[in-house]
């Protein structure tokens, strides 16, 4: 079973002291400065990471609560969550259950702080995706959705009527985010990979 719901996105200074302000989510912050070997080539500042969210937990792992500002309810989306069709393994189109608040705070992050930010999210019990898509903020909008049973995505781009491609959910994501991957195995993925050393810490309070 491999499971996967998280922020990605392009350091600044203003991103990491954002997130290290708010409650749980710098809990589970990361900075993956670089990676072993020449493929894939991170940015020059790496990326951070927020991992685990969700609802309550899954599979006995704790997640972390969505996280939300105030500051960012009047930040408008140009795709709605309800939009993106995201099909699991047997075609039927699942909810992509993000909420609209969490959304609006990944669009104001990027506006505020000139980041690329993204969220990415799949589950597979060990074989194909069940289910996997990712939203890119850029501060433009842009969803990639798998399509079951093929290197196939739905695309869904600020201002251009979605269609099918051929491409990776993951692969493109990262592109977007600056890495030049060539595959979908990308190590902070892998079970074996020790975020220990990635961790950034909180702000201490007062």
């Amino acid at each position: 079973m491999w499971f996967c719901s998280e922020i990605i996105a392009q350091p600044t200074s203003r991103l990491i002291e954002t997130l290290r302000e708010m409650p749980n989510v710098n809990e589970s912050l990361y900075l993956v400065s670089s990676l072993p070997g020449p493929r894939p080539n991170l940015p020059k500042n790496g990326l951070v990471f927020v991992r685990d969210l969700g609802h309550d937990e899954f599979n006995g792992r704790k997640l972390v609560p969505w996280p939300e500002l105030p500051s960012a309810k009047d930040i408008e989306l140009a795709i709605p969550p309800d939009i993106p069709r995201i099909c699991n393994t047997d075609g039927f189109v699942v909810s992509s259950t993000v909420p609209i608040g969490f959304l609006q705070l990944l669009k104001w992050l990027s506006k505020e702080t000139g980041a690329v930010v993204a969220y990415y999210s799949a589950f597979s019990w060990g074989g194909e995706f069940e289910y996997e898509f990712a939203w890119i903020f850029r501060p433009l909008e842009c969803v990639y959705s798998r399509i079951p049973g093929a290197n196939r995505i739905r695309p869904y781009r600020e201002g251009v009527k979605p269609s099918e491609d051929e491409g990776n959910v993951l692969v493109l994501t990262l592109w977007r985010l600056g890495v030049d991957s060539p595959t979908w195995d990308f190590l902070p993925h892998n079970s074996s990979f020790d975020w220990r050393d990635c961790k950034i810490e909180p702000i201490a309070p007062g």
